[in-house]
C-alpha cells in the first residue's frame, strides 16, 4: 500500500486476525500428527497468507509488483500474483518442521476445494497414512462464496465417501460481510452464511475477527476436532473488508453505511496492541521496536529484488517429476505386448471367485472375456481392461474415478462384478499377480465439478 500505490493486491485489513487463525492450526499439527498442510483460497489476503503462512520470499513477491520478470506461460507462469501458489518448509515455535503449501488458484473462487483434497488424498497415499492424520486440508473461503458456489457442497459431501474422504477438512470463512458489491440478504437465506454446513453435522465457530487470541483458540480446536474425528469444522471469522474488493474499488457505492462505519473502525492491530500495553505484556516502545526491524527487513527485501530480481515461480513438481524432461522425441517407443502376455492377462480378467453367484449376463460376459485374445475378439472393454492390466503388472499404480465408472454407464467394463447372493463386489484386476501395482476403483457422488478438481491434483489416492 505505501510502495505500490493503486496497484491490486486484494489486501487483508480488516481480516488480518486470519494470519493468527492459520498460525494457531500450524502450530498445534505436528503434536497431533501433522506433517502437511494443504491450503486452498481465493484471492483476498492471498499476498498476506503467502508471506506469513507459507514462508514465500519477499523478495519474490516485490519482483512480482515491480513487474521486473515476464513469466513463461508454457511453463506455468503468467498468472497474476494474487492467483499464484507456493510450497515450503515451516517452522513452529517450538522448532517442529512441516510442510506446508498453498495452491494456486486461477480466479474461480471455489473451484480449488476439490484440487486441494484431491492433493491431500494423494499424498495420504503416498505416505501410507491410512489414517488420514498426516496430510490436512484448510479451506479459506469467502462469505458470499460459501453458500453460492455449489462445489462447496460437493465438497462437504465427499467427506465419508470411501474413494475420496481425505479424514475431515477445516474450513475458515472469512466473513467480510459482503461479497463484491452484494449485501448479505441477497447472498443467502438463514442467520450465517455457514449454516449449508450444518446439513453435514459440522460444527461451526463464530469468532470475532477484533479478537487475535479467539481467533487462534478456535483454529487450535478445529484441528483438535478434525484429528480426533476425522470430520469437517467450519470457523466463521466475522470481521470486515477495510477496502473495496480491490484497492481501486469505491465500496461507498453500495454499502455507504457499513463504510462510514468502517472508515472509523480501529484495526485488530491496534485494538491488540493498546489490551497487550494494558495488561504489561509489551511496551509502546517494544512494539514500535517490532515494527521498525519488520519494515526493515521489507526494505532490505525491496532494495534486493530492485537490484536482483528473484524468478517469483517454483516448480511445483521438481521432486516428483525428477528426471524428466521438456525436450521432444521423434525417436519411436516400443509399447507393444507379447500375445502370450495378453492372453494370460485376459484369462485373469474373466475369472471369477468360485463362491460368487453372477448374473448371467456377467457371467457369459467374463466367459467371452477369457478367450478373447485367443480368438482375436478384442472390443473396446476389454481393450482398456488390459491397458489397466499391463500397467499393473509393470508396477504402476492406477486409479479410476467417475460416475458409475465400476460397472461403466453403458454396461460394458464391469471392472467390479458383485455377487448376485450377497452383493458384495470383487474387482479382477486385484488378483492379476502378487508383484502387480495398486489398483483402486470408485464410482463417484452424482458431481459436476468438485471430482474434477479432486482427480487433476490426486496422486493415485
Amino acid at each position: 500500500a505505501n510502495r505500490y500505490v493503486g496497484k491490486k493486491r486484494f489486501g487483508l485489513e480488516g481480516g488480518e486476525s486470519l494470519i493468527p487463525l492459520l498460525a494457531g492450526v500450524l502450530e498445534s499439527g505436528p503434536a497431533l500428527g501433522v506433517r502437511e498442510f494443504t491450503l486452498g483460497m481465493a484471492h483476498r489476503g492471498r499476498l498476506n497468507v503467502l508471506a506469513n503462512i507459507v514462508g514465500k520470499n519477499l523478495q519474490q513477491i516485490f519482483t512480482e509488483f515491480d513487474e521486473a520478470w515476464t513469466a513463461a506461460f508454457a511453463s506455468g507462469g503468467g498468472d497474476v500474483k494474487y492467483h499464484m501458489g507456493y510450497s515450503n518448509e515451516h517452522t513452529t515455535s517450538t522448532g517442529q518442521q512441516l510442510r506446508v503449501v498453498l495452491a494456486a488458484n486461477p480466479s474461480r473462487l471455489e473451484f480449488v476445494n476439490g484440487v486441494v483434497m484431491g492433493r491431500c488424498r494423494g499424498k495420504q497415499r503416498l505416505m501410507g497414512d491410512t489414517e488420514r492424520k498426516m496430510v490436512a486440508p484448510i479451506l479459506i473461503h469467502g462469505d458470499a462464496a460459501f453458500p453460492g458456489q455449489g462445489i462447496v457442497a460437493e465438497c462437504f459431501n465427499m467427506m465419508h465417501l470411501d474413494g475420496y474422504t481425505v479424514g475431515g477438512t477445516i474450513h475458515v470463512v472469512v466473513n467480510n460481510q459482503v461479497g463484491f458489491t452484494t449485501n448479505p440478504r441477497d447472498t443467502f437465506c438463514g442467520n450465517y452464511c455457514t449454516d449449508s454446513a450444518k446439513g453435514y453435522d459440522c460444527p461451526v465457530l463464530h469468532v470475532n475477527g477484533d479478537d487475535p487470541e479467539a481467533c487462534a483458540w478456535a483454529a487450535k480446536l478445529a484441528i483438535d476436532w478434525r484429528q480426533a474425528f476425522g470430520h469437517d469444522i467450519v470457523v466463521e471469522m466475522w470481521c470486515y473488508r477495510k477496502n473495496g474488493h480491490n484497492e481501486t474499488d469505491e465500496p461507498m457505492f453500495t454499502q455507504p453505511l457499513l463504510y462510514n462505519r468502517v472508515k472509523k473502525a480501529r484495526t485488530a492491530f491496534k485494538t491488540y496492541r493498546a489490551k497487550l500495553v494494558a495488561e504489561g505484556v509489551v511496551t509502546e516502545a517494544e512494539v514500535d521496536a517490532m515494527l521498525a526491524a519488520r519494515n526493515g527487513v521489507m526494505d532490505e527485501a525491496q532494495n534486493a529484488a530492485k537490484k536482483q530480481p528473484i524468478d517469483p515461480i517454483i516448480d511445483p513438481f521438481k521432486s516428483t517429476w525428477a528426471g524428466l524432461t521438456g525436450q521432444y522425441s521423434h525417436e519411436p517407443v516400443e509399447t507393444g505386448v507379447a500375445q502370450e502376455t495378453l492372453e494370460k492377462l485376459a484369462k485373469k480378467l474373466g475369472s471369477s471367485p468360485d463362491h460368487a453367484s453372477l448374473h448371467k449376463t456377467v457371467s457369459r460376459l467374463l466367459e467371452q472375456r477369457a478367450g478373447a485374445v485367443a480368438a482375436g475378439q478384442i472390443d473396446w472393454a476389454l481393450a482398456e481392461m488390459l491397458a489397466y492390466a499391463t500397467l499393473l503388472t509393470e508396477g504402476h499404480p492406477v486409479r479410476l474415478s467417475g460416475q458409475d465408472v465400476e460397472r461403466g454407464t453403458f454396461s460394458h467394463r464391469h471392472c467390479v462384478v458383485n455377487c448376485q447372493n450377497t452383493g458384495e463386489g470383487f474387482c479382477s484386476l486385484h488378483g492379476l499377480d502378487e508383484k502387480q501395482a495398486r489398483f483402486c476403483v470408485h464410482s463417484s457422488q452424482l458431481n459436476e465439478q468438485a471430482v474434477i478438481g479432486y482427480e487433476y491434483d490426486n496422486k493415485l489416492g
